[in-house]
């Protein structure tokens, strides 16, 4: 059975029929193109094999034997790049960068040198060794391969065509406003996200191939592990984009089509809020002023993850931080760096972890301590007896609301006379995105909207319309929602009998220390700094819950698109 290739090189007379069966024979026996086995034989010179390849893909062949390509184009390709494949972009026709390979079968490889070379490909044929003295002429000798040439591309990224890619990345991040980038393989491409006011936006897609070289690069930067891909990792990247220094965070976890990046970008400057900027009304403001300056407890702030937590404590840590005062803080990581304020990270690695660090902390004299999360009994142990000995103590923990906070503690395992003596108060969060304000619209509120708010008739609302500086969106950054209990004599006493604090969440839920999360967002709402759509996103309550009076069924809030919920 004779291959095209050989039909091709019969018809030419470069080889004989013994020749070509000798070869196709040895073919059977070894993993080898049919070409590579005839110049072994020495049946074919390499320069005949390579042009009959060009014929049978019905592509051009170019002969680059003592030739080096104009410098205008070879300018366009890394160095590192050509070298991993095997690619020289060799001329221009119709718009069109003609790239030479050594293999018809790395047309797969055209979307990506398309990417890097900012045009669109057309490849031709040429042969081995006259390819790669071409590649060396033009950027001289490779630098290594695998993990070396990761390292060389980071060395070298002011040339590297995935380096400018994550360049712009974080750029464009940072203009957008993005909190997080996103870099996720699929089976056919690479999708970068960004998330924008809570919500993840696409940003672009890639093809696959830039996925390898595009994660390396990342690894090599936030100091991990790259030949490491069957488990997560975590590091750390600073970097400058758009004029801003970022702390970037870096997550990496391996998926089925590869390792997928978040990387988080913590803008310190950006990001510490005074008390002020949080988005509390006047009346949550007061209340949280109050239990700040206390000289001794334990204050809790919870929510989900990205609901603002951190900087909802570092805001106070900034209000509280005077000369007078020795702070110290416990994190995991730490965020954001704070003049005046010691802070220290956790190291579970060296047995260095939360509760070690804050029994330390106690020798050290603080007047304030921040720990970054209780996890556990030990942890949450010694932060009590912390606030008990004079010390006040701000931590955070995962609940859905402020009473559940409380049995939180229980659920750990810690004594219910110790939650109830040392606890202040507890602040529990959302984020809820803010209206912008170059378009929102004034508008009568709809007979829903009414009901919900308890708003008399002919009542106006604020609306989301779009425009070009929120991105067509309605919307332009966040502000915190919040929802907060005091500890009165009544609730201490129903903690301190309760013995799995449902009577205690009950009872917190009834009496007037606690101010639910929908009190919170409806005074936003009236106030036209966010819309009825993100009361029904971040709260509980259902539109259908509402029921309108019978001359109002049918109608229904403005429409807008759907909102993901803040991360």
């Amino acid at each position: 059975m004779r291959s095209k290739l050989g039909e091709i090189l019969l018809a030419q007379g470069a080889v004989t029929e013994e020749a070509l069966r000798t070869a196709l024979a040895g073919q059977k026996t070894r993993s080898r193109p049919l070409g590579a086995i005839l110049i072994e034989q020495g049946a074919c010179d390499e320069l005949t094999i390579h042009r009959a390849l060009a014929k049978q893909a019905r592509l051009p062949f170019v002969d680059l034997d003592g030739k080096t390509p104009p410098s205008r184009l070879t300018e366009r390709l890394a160095g590192n790049s050509a070298w991993e494949l095997e690619a020289l972009p060799v001329a221009e026709k119709d718009g069109r960068v003609i790239v030479a390979v050594t293999d018809p079968e790395k047309a797969v490889i055209s979307d990506t040198l398309g990417f890097l070379l900012d045009a669109p490909v057309a490849l031709a044929i040429s042969s081995p060794t006259s390819l790669r003295a071409a590649l060396e002429r033009a950027y001289g000798p490779p630098a290594g391969t695998g993990s070396k040439e990761a390292e060389t591309e980071v060395e070298n990224h002011e040339e590297s065509p995935v380096v400018r890619l994550v360049h712009r990345m974080f750029d464009e991040a940072v203009e957008r406003r993005s909190s997080d980038i996103h870099i996720e393989p699929f089976a056919t491409k690479v999708q970068i996200r960004y998330r924008i006011d809570g919500d993840l936006v696409v940003a672009g897609e890639h093809p696959i191939d830039l996925h390898a070289p595009l994660i390396s690069h990342v690894k090599v930067n936030s100091g991990l592990d790259i030949a490491e891909k069957r488990k997560p990792q975590d590091g750390r990247i600073e970097h400058r984009a758009a004029g801003r220094e970022l702390d970037v965070r870096v997550s990496v976890v391996p998926t089925n089509h590869g390792e997928s990046v978040v990387m988080r970008l913590l803008d310190r400057e950006a990001n510490l809020l005074s008390l002020e900027d949080l988005g509390m009304t006047p009346t949550a403001l007061s209340w949280f002023r109050d239990v700040i300056d206390r000289p001794n407890g334990i204050f809790l702030v919870t929510g989900p993850t990205g609901s603002g937590k951190t900087t909802t404590l570092y805001a106070a840590l900034q209000t509280l931080n005077r000369s007078d005062r020795k702070i110290l803080t416990v994190e995991d990581p730490v965020e954001y760096r704070i003049k005046g304020i010691n802070q220290v990270q956790v190291a579970p690695r060296i047995g260095l972890d939360f509760s070690k660090v804050l029994k330390s902390f106690l020798r050290q004299a603080p007047n304030i301590v921040l720990v970054g999360e209780i996890r556990d009994r030990e942890t949450a142990e010694v932060a009590i007896q912390a606030s008990l000995t004079g010390h006040l103590v701000f931590s955070t923990v995962h609940t859905n609301d402020a009473p559940s906070a409380a049995t939180r503690l229980l659920d750990m395992g810690v004594p219910p006379f110790l939650v109830a003596t040392s606890l202040q108060g507890v602040l529990a969060q959302r984020l809820v995105r803010r209206l912008c304000k170059a378009c929102k619209v004034e508008e009568e509120a709809t007979p829903l909207e009414r009901q919900m708010l308890k708003l008399p008739p002919g009542s106006k609302l604020f609306h989301a319309r779009g425009c070009g500086e929120c991105s067509r969106s309605g919307y332009r950054g966040r502000l915190g929602a919040f929802e907060w209990l005091g500890m009165s004599e009544k609730l201490r006493e129903s903690l301190f009998q309760s013995a799995d604090g449902g009577a205690f969440v009950a009872e917190a839920r009834r009496g007037e220390s606690w101010t639910p999360l929908r009190t919170d967002v409806e005074e936003k709402v009236r106030a036209g700094q966010t819309t009825i759509q993100e009361l029904l996103r971040v709260t509980s309550m259902k539109a259908d819950d509402v029921v309108p009076d019978d001359d109002e069924e049918g109608e229904a809030p403005p429409a807008e698109p759907p909102a993901s919920p803040a991360a």
